[in-house]
């Protein structure tokens, strides 16, 4: 599996201008699934209308045939992010909400990704999640539940009937409150599980936001992996 990460921002965001799909024939030829990884985009730097459409009429133009699937993904915001930005690049920060490690992808932005992906990749993926990417070239469950622990990024994708059957069977569906507690201590976590349920989610005491991101994302990919 191969991610090509391009959303055509401009030079001074990324000054390396090189074509990031060159020898994407050879690599499908080697069986290897590519994942066109559209981000970071923003409506300040690429995510215009006539931008989005003139990155996806080239890739179709060029590489349509070996794209498996459309990650599009917003710019996350941290600290660190908007000092190296503003402070030692001298680059204005995106108008994004302030939530640590949350990518931010406007709605209007995402309709319109989505317009004009099913205008000019109809067979195509479009996933809002990075795991769905992986999900996908797998055929597996989803590896971090997103149809269950990220709905609404689910039910917007635009994802195969078969792939969504294949993640109805996901382990997650079984899993009890008490597996997500022994998921929770393994990892030495210090939290207590309050309640379980694909609907509601996971309700913890302290909240499990409250950790760093690293630790959320190990923890739901335990579960999502009925562990």
């Amino acid at each position: 599996m191969l991610s090509l990460c391009w959303a055509d921002n401009p030079p001074h965001i990324e000054p390396i201008r090189n074509n990031r799909f060159l020898n994407i024939e050879e690599i499908k030829e080697a069986g290897v699934a590519i994942a066109w990884y559209m981000r970071p985009i923003t409506p300040e730097w690429s995510g215009t209308r006539e931008r989005v459409e003139m990155m996806m009429l080239w890739v179709k133009q060029h590489y349509a045939p070996y794209i498996s699937c459309i990650v599009p993904g917003g710019l996350r915001w941290t600290e660190g992010i908007e000092r190296g930005l503003v402070e030692v690049h001298r680059v204005s920060m995106p108008d994004i909400p302030k939530m640590e490690n949350e990518k931010d992808l406007p709605y209007e932005l995402a309709q319109t990704i989505l317009e004009l992906a099913g205008e000019h990749f109809p067979d195509t993926p479009v996933y809002f999640k990075s795991s769905c990417a992986i999900t996908h070239m797998l055929k597996i469950p989803s590896i971090s539940s997103v149809q269950v622990l990220s709905r609404p990024e689910c039910e917007a994708s635009l994802c195969p009937f078969a792939q969504r059957q294949i993640c109805g069977q996901g382990s997650i569906y079984s899993i009890t409150s008490a597996d997500a507690q022994r998921v929770i201590d393994r990892l030495g976590i210090p939290t207590a599980v309050k309640s379980w349920d694909p609907i509601n989610g996971l309700i913890t005491d302290p909240p499990l936001k409250s950790f760093t991101y690293a630790l959320q994302q190990i923890v739901l990919n335990q579960l999502g992996r009925g562990r």
